[in-house]
């Protein structure tokens, strides 16, 4: 493996991706930790380059902001898995990867002589991951998904909405059942490659369920609880939101706050003319005249923004929070001095994206945004395929 300054924690491995939902936020964390990932997409590109937002509105599978912001670090061929010799060629390249990742429906691959058993014959140290709704076996493994799908029948749906039982329950937006799916994708195969690296050589095939990776979320708050009492999660709404001076909202945490911080923080609301009514309450009984203080800070949240309100919290010890809107987070302070958002040039654009960066930080092995997503097929001459035209190289930064 290359062991240069700039050089990722998976420099020198070889991924190739074979999908496109279900596999491209692993695909991405590998990609971005230093694996050379390479996207095979077909002919007419993956499905997620014809999902928006589009940047400027120009509705092209170049463009896709959603596809974007899910493909950094990789390259891109265009082959047609049912044409013998572009799967030829495919196969070719495999022999010689360390990791497949694969969403397409269990067989598939192995009816075209892609699967695990065809291709770790020629390549036993080969790791394929397989990403799919329900996996690789049992009655519902050939049925289609979604991430609506895996929200509704992981359990998580259930737990998320308003109290009022009479309303529907929700699903969060993001596709999170592919993100959830895709960190135990990541963990699986780094594993697979560890096991391979000390244990002889040999790789193994990695099967990740959507549906499971999101049922392991609810253990913790759904499942095991309602094991033990036979009583299910009730909804509820968010308590103690209030409106702030700028429009957003604030999360007035009132949870096990000791009463030695209610006594300051009334004392400071006396002093600035507020909270009229608790003066009269003993410190111990704070906890128990929550609408009184809930009615203090929303004086107090009316004139000023989240970001004062935060500090004003955090200043008595409590754990209140500003909601964030996509613009504020853009501008948060304490991203923005982790470094967490990176910017990556564009050269067909003249100028460059701002991406989200990693949530972890590698001190030896550096997390690196090295290019943008690629164009459509921009590596095909590199494996012997047609080019799609003319293309600019991706921008390439030193990290």
């Amino acid at each position: 493996m290359n062991q240069g300054p700039d050089a990722g924690a998976l420099s020198g491995v070889v991924v190739f991706e074979i999908g496109d939902e279900g596999t491209q936020a692993c695909g991405k964390y590998l990609a971005d930790m230093g694996a050379s990932v390479t996207k095979v997409e077909p002919p007419a590109g993956a499905g997620s380059r014809y999902r928006g937002p589009f940047f400027e509105g120009n509705e092209d599978p170049d463009r896709s902001v959603y596809f974007w912001a899910h493909n950094t670090n990789k390259a891109s061929v265009t082959i047609d898995l049912e044409d013998g010799h572009q799967r030829d060629l495919l196969r070719s390249a495999l022999s010689r990867a360390d990791v497949v990742l694969e969403d397409h429906p269990p067989g598939y691959l192995a009816q075209l002589g892609l699967g695990y058993d065809q291709l770790s014959a020629a390549n036993p140290a080969l790791v394929m991951t397989s990403i799919t709704p329900f996996g690789q076996t049992g009655p519902l493994a050939q049925w289609k998904g979604s991430d609506m799908v895996a929200w509704a029948m992981g359990g998580a749906m259930s737990m998320v909405g308003y109290s009022d039982a009479e309303t529907p329950p929700l699903v969060p937006r993001g596709d999170l059942s592919f993100q959830i799916a895709g960190q135990w994708a990541g963990i699986g195969t780094l594993a697979a490659l560890l096991g391979r690296d000390l244990l002889g050589g040999a790789g193994q095939h990695v099967d990740i369920s959507v549906q499971e990776s999101v049922a392991f979320i609810t253990d913790g708050y759904g499942v095991v609880p309602f094991e033990y009492t036979g009583t299910g999660v009730t909804r509820r709404d968010m308590p103690n939101l209030v409106r702030t001076g700028d429009g957003g909202y604030l999360v007035a945490q009132m949870l096990n706050i000791s009463p030695d911080r209610w006594v300051a923080f009334r004392d400071w609301l006396r002093a600035n003319g507020l909270g009229a009514g608790l003066e009269a309450i003993p410190p111990a009984e704070f906890e128990s005249h929550r609408d009184l203080l809930l009615k203090a800070v929303e004086e107090v949240a009316s004139t000023r923004t989240g970001a004062e309100l935060f500090r004003l919290g955090q200043s008595f010890g409590f754990t209140w929070m500003a909601v964030n809107t996509p613009a504020q987070l853009l501008e948060d302070e304490q991203l923005l001095y982790r470094g967490f958002f990176r910017d990556v040039e564009h050269p067909e654009l003249a100028r460059s994206i701002r991406y989200p960066g990693p949530a972890a930080h590698w001190s030896e092995a550096p997390w690196c945004l090295r290019s943008r997503p690629p164009l459509l097929g921009e590596d095909n001459l590199a494996f012997g395929l047609p080019a799609r035209g003319t293309l600019d190289p991706p921008g390439h930064v030193t990290c």
